[in-house]
């Protein structure tokens, strides 16, 4: 999660984000806590990749 999300629309739905969040420290792109779960559900792997460039979301 990352303080400088808030107030920034998701990379994946576009919503502002208001609260928890993934970060990608390398193309600084945000992403929602609900499109990151979504996006778990989807991967084989126990972290996240950034929708933009491909890097661990944190």
């Amino acid at each position: 999660m990352s303080e400088e999300c808030i107030g920034k629309p998701c990379a994946v739905c576009k919503t502002i984000i208001q609260g928890a969040n993934y970060y990608c420290q390398k193309c600084k792109a945000c992403v929602c806590f609900y499109c990151g779960a979504d996006m778990l559900k989807e991967v084989d792997t126990s972290y996240l990749k950034c929708p933009r460039c491909g890097a661990k979301l944190t």
